[in-house]
């Protein structure tokens, strides 16, 4: 890899970068409602509970702002709240089986 560094600088940081990586495609997220990551800026595994509630969408406060997702993220969340409240979750579970993981 020095080579590369050597000839490329913007691979210097290519190692973190695969770390990263490879923490995505492990694919262990098991959702919000079982735990789901510790992400600091994510609130939804711990609010569902005391708002009584199974899905973000059904809260009175949809959309909050108590999570503070990074844009694409918070993007991801609001279409894919959007998706269940319109198409009902049974129907969007069945549908997020034929998308890849990670789009």
């Amino acid at each position: 890899m020095s080579i590369a560094k050597n000839m490329y600088p913007e691979m210097e940081g290519y190692e973190q970068f695969a770390q990263v990586l490879d923490v995505m495609t492990r694919g262990r997220c098991q959702g919000c409602r079982s735990g789901g990551p510790q992400m600091p800026f994510c609130t939804a595994r711990t609010c569902f509970r005391e708002k009584g509630v199974d899905f973000c969408f059904e809260c009175d406060e949809y959309p909050c702002s108590r999570n503070s997702y990074p844009e694409l993220l918070a993007k991801k969340w609001r279409d894919n709240n959007e998706r269940m409240k319109e198409a009902g979750v049974e129907a969007f579970y069945e549908e997020s089986l034929q998308r890849p993981r990670y789009e």
